[in-house]
């Protein structure tokens, strides 16, 4: 196989290597004859500059030492000197011209016939030592620029040779880099892309190479998360249009069994193309009889003519997308019929642009209507004849409905507050707080009850506010019913100040019966200190003179020793008496010992007084109690 047919069969098998391989080597090329050309450009400008240096050069040194040969005709210096200065490069022919008794003489080095590209002639001048300057002939030089443009082509071709050499290798060189590491990957994923099936998607490109050490991946790392990640989103898009398509399917199903009637009609000529069972049954109709028929067949006649009931819906279809309303229909026997319905615009697959409209039979709402406007008067009637101020709002506060109660309570009529709201008749922070309730009502769905009072004429007012709801549940006002309770309040404030006197009494009258407490417990303090110091010892002393009388009595005296028993027994009784009067009117142990000891003590006595058993003891009682409190504990005990 032949140099040509490899090419060919390589540049069939590897396009992508074989144009990267041309533009590579003509890239190469292109700077390589640009990079040439401008050094041998500037190596022409330097050796043009070294020709006329070279000049310069003979103009400076030879010409003083020539003129001088000359002067004195010394021929063979001249001849040296002559050879010296054609020994310069490029300086191919060097003469001089001497006038001598009018004749002319020549003398010159070089090839007479050479190509003279630049000539350049000095005159020749012999300065004497008196200063006199004397023209002695002159020296002309010429150079060629044969030389310069030999080596110039010279190094033209070790330049083109020494680079087409150069990029062959970095041609090669880069091929291989290229087909190493892009190229056999890029036909692997070609390969891999041509093999990609939808029903199988579950296989990953890897490609034979070592992952970039780089934090962010190279651009074949790249293409390569792009192909998985493109099978990946193929593989969830193929899931998801199968779930639609299961979806469609339910959708399609459960649009047959609605109970509200379905049907598709085209928006370029409004012909029916479907329509569920239960649209058909509303209208009459048997199954598919309604196909291919204009949707004008399903308004029931009026003021307008039904095809131009369609346009109007059509038109507001064009400019908003969706329509809604009641709609007067008729059935297939002529049975006119209200409906609510719901159009909107549906870009169907098979059918185009169409109009989607959903069909509610609302007769019965219709008679319902009707018989709520009956019963409109008698309500209105109940709500004038009220003496409560009742009104009915929206949820923005707007007056939809007033009682006359309310109005001539505000000095205002229907007219005047027809289109107004709350907040134009009420102060902000009324209208704050009532807009703020009404809202909680219509997020919550629960009525509210609370007191008010007006600030414009001061009087207070009970209010339940009560909601009412539309025929699909929804919230569409709320009733205000004010019931004015300024006199129950003022009764209420009355019985409050007069519930405060009496709680004034009560404490004035506990503060008294605390001084009479006081005042009677010193004074029972005061009588136990004289009836235990006074009469207690005047009872003692009588005790003991009786006793000194009873031992000083001389046998015989009976009598008188009978009379002083008596008298000692009966002031022995005495003491007790008083003792047990002074203990019950201020016990002595209750300052001293404290009240626990003071009630035992009592009991005891009450116990040897009576036939009762008493059993005492006391738990967590402190140690520090008030005195008011341990004499009204004792004098409990003591009742």
């Amino acid at each position: 196989m032949g140099l040509i047919s490899r090419l060919k069969l390589f540049k069939n098998q590897h396009p992508l290597s074989f144009r990267l391989l041309f533009f590579v080597i003509l890239c190469s090329s292109f700077f390589t004859l640009l990079a040439t050309a401008s050094q041998l450009y500037f190596d022409y400008k330097r050796d043009l500059k070294l020709i006329h240096a070279h000049l310069q050069f003979i103009e400076d040194s030879y010409i003083p030492s020539i003129s001088t040969s000359l002067y004195y005709v010394d021929d063979v210096q001249l001849r040296i000197q002559l050879k010296g200065a054609i020994k310069l490069q490029d300086i191919e022919y060097v003469q001089i011209k001497e006038q001598r008794d009018n004749e002319e003489f020549m003398i010159f080095e070089g090839d007479p016939n050479t190509t003279r590209d630049i000539v350049k002639t000095f005159p020749l001048r012999f300065h004497k030592p008196s200063g006199e300057i004397i023209s002695v002939g002159f020296l002309t030089a010429a150079a060629s620029l044969e030389g310069v443009y030999n080596r110039l082509w010279n190094k033209v071709l070790v330049i083109l040779v020494t680079n087409a050499i150069k990029t062959l290798i970095a041609a090669i060189f880069i091929f291989l880099i290229i087909q190493f590491l892009i190229t056999r990957h890029l036909t692997k994923m070609a390969s891999f892309a041509q093999q990609i099936d939808l029903n199988k998607l579950g296989f990953k490109l890897e490609l034979n190479r070592k992952a970039s050490k780089s934090s962010e991946p190279d651009e074949l790392e790249q293409v390569t998360l792009a192909i998985n990640d493109m099978q990946t989103r193929l593989r969830n898009d193929i899931q998801k249009r199968e779930q639609l398509v299961e979806e469609l399917r339910l959708q399609s199903e459960i649009i047959a069994n609605l109970a509200e009637g379905v049907y598709l009609g085209r928006a370029d000529d409004g012909v029916i193309v479907f329509t569920n069972p239960a649209f058909e049954k509303m209208f009459g109709y048997g199954s598919g009889e309604m196909i291919g028929k204009h949707v004008s067949i399903l308004n029931a006649p009026s003021d307008k003519h039904p095809e131009e009931t369609a346009k109007e819906i059509r038109e507001i279809l064009d400019k908003t997308g969706s329509w809604q309303g009641e709609i007067n229909n008729i059935k297939k026997d002529g049975t006119p019929f209200w409906c609510y319905a719901h159009v909107s615009m549906f870009d169907h697959p098979v059918y185009g642009k169409v109009w989607v409209t959903a069909h509610t039979d609302i007769t019965e709402r219709k008679r319902a209507e009707e018989a709520l406007r009956e019963s409109e008067g008698k309500y209105r009637t109940l709500v004038e004849s009220t003496t409560d101020s009742i009104y009915v709002v929206d949820e923005d506060c707007n007056y939809m409905l007033i009682n006359e109660k309310y109005l001539s309570r505000h000095g205002l009529t229907k007219d005047e507050l027809k289109g107004k709201t709350y907040g134009e008749f009420h102060s902000k922070k009324e209208t704050k707080d009532f807009a703020k309730k009404i809202k909680e009502i219509f997020e919550t769905g629960k009525s509210l009850s609370y007191e008010y009072r007006s600030q414009s004429d001061g009087r207070y007012f009970f209010r339940t506010l009560s909601y009412a709801e539309e025929l699909d549940g929804k919230i569409a006002s709320v009733t205000v019913i004010s019931k004015d309770i300024t006199d129950l309040k003022q009764a209420e404030a009355a019985l409050r100040f007069s519930n405060e006197d009496l709680q004034k009494a009560h404490n004035q009258r506990k503060i008294l019966s605390k001084r009479l407490i006081d005042r009677l417990e010193k004074d029972r303090q005061r009588t136990a200190m004289e009836l235990h110091d006074h009469i207690g010892q005047t009872l003692i002393s009588l005790k003991m003179s009786l006793e000194i009388a009873h031992g000083k009595l001389t046998p015989g005296q009976t009598e008188v020793e009978d009379h002083i028993t008596t008298a000692k027994e009966r002031t022995l009784q005495a003491l007790k008496d008083v003792k047990k009067i002074s203990l019950g009117l201020r016990p002595s142990t209750i300052d001293t010992l404290g009240l626990v000891p003071s009630l035992r003590e009592l009991f005891n006595e009450i116990q040897k007084e009576t036939d009762i058993e008493i059993h005492f003891f006391s738990r967590m009682i402190p140690k520090q109690i008030e005195k008011e409190k341990k004499l009204a504990i004792y004098r409990i005990a003591q009742e």
